[in-house]
């Protein structure tokens, strides 16, 4: 019988929301200081991980948390989203849109950047899109990668300084 996909069984679940739920909401709401909220997320990473039926009974404190980190990522992803997507609406007004040609040598750029980007480190690309694409603080970066302040900033510097080098390529 194949256990790699389908639902936990109930006991299995119910031994996994004993044990975790409340160091969840806690890891949530030290970093959100919004109980409701971290009651949200702390069922929402439980419902992923019931859901994988293979893992449950091998699932491990830090494969849990490193699920909250992802599920508070795209938390905060999804509200910076949303606030652009305000922000365009207010400021979209009157806006004139590019001609074809700045849109093909930005797409490009944007092209010959990513390219560059995967000469990063897999952390520094991660840190550096996350400000710079997503437009979140570093302390929302540290608090979402669970990581310092500091090694956000080493990161950026390491990233910014990699880009500054390469400067000449981005240009075409």
């Amino acid at each position: 019988m194949g256990e790699e996909q389908g639902i936990a069984s109930a006991g299995e679940a119910d031994a996994l929301v004993r044990e975790y739920r409340e160091p969840l909401r806690r890891f949530f709401e030290r970093r959100l200081r919004d109980r409701a909220e971290a009651e949200d997320l702390a069922q929402e990473v439980l419902l992923r991980l019931t859901r994988q039926h293979s893992l449950v009974r091998q699932t491990r404190p830090a494969y849990i948390f490193l699920t909250a980190r992802s599920v508070l990522l795209d938390k905060v992803r999804r509200n910076r989203v949303r606030e652009r997507a305000r922000d365009q609406e207010s400021d979209g007004a009157g806006l004139e849109a590019p001609s074809a040609e700045r849109v093909f040598l930005a797409q490009e750029r944007v092209a010959r950047v990513e390219q560059l980007l995967k000469g990063l480190t897999p952390r520094a690309r991660q840190v550096f899109m996350m400000h710079r694409v997503e437009g979140l603080a570093y302390t929302e970066i540290a608090q979402a990668l669970g990581i310092t302040m500091s090694t956000v900033e080493k990161h950026m510097t390491a990233a910014l300084r990699f880009l500054v080098q390469h400067a000449d390529e981005i240009e075409g």
